[in-house]
């Protein structure tokens, strides 16, 4: 499983590069940058940089958080929706850990 980070050396992830994941994942369309947080769990003692969005197009969520997970090779962004269930930036990034 890759790790949750917040930068990986020599990559840098932008807002739009952030709404596209959204897209490809959720196809749904991002219609504004809410917020940013950083996050620690115990899993992530480094602080994990969370991304709140508005997002339309889907009839399950309004909002979806997004994150970067970095591997060795490979760097992927995370989008999940924010719902009852998963309602806080420490709750999305818990819930890439399950996955």
């Amino acid at each position: 499983m890759q790790a949750l980070t917040q930068s990986v050396p020599a990559v840098r992830i932008s807002l739009g590069e952030m709404r596209l994941a959204i897209h490809q994942t959720h196809d749904c369309e991002t219609i504004r940058f809410i917020e940013s947080v950083k996050v620690k769990t115990p899993q992530y003692p480094e602080a994990v940089e969370v991304y709140l969005f508005e997002i339309e197009g889907n009839p399950r969520a309004t909002q979806c958080y997004a994150c970067v997970a970095a591997g060795e090779k490979q760097v992927t962004i995370c989008a999940v929706f924010r719902s009852g269930e998963l309602s806080t930036a420490e709750q999305a990034v818990a819930s890439y850990r399950v996955r």
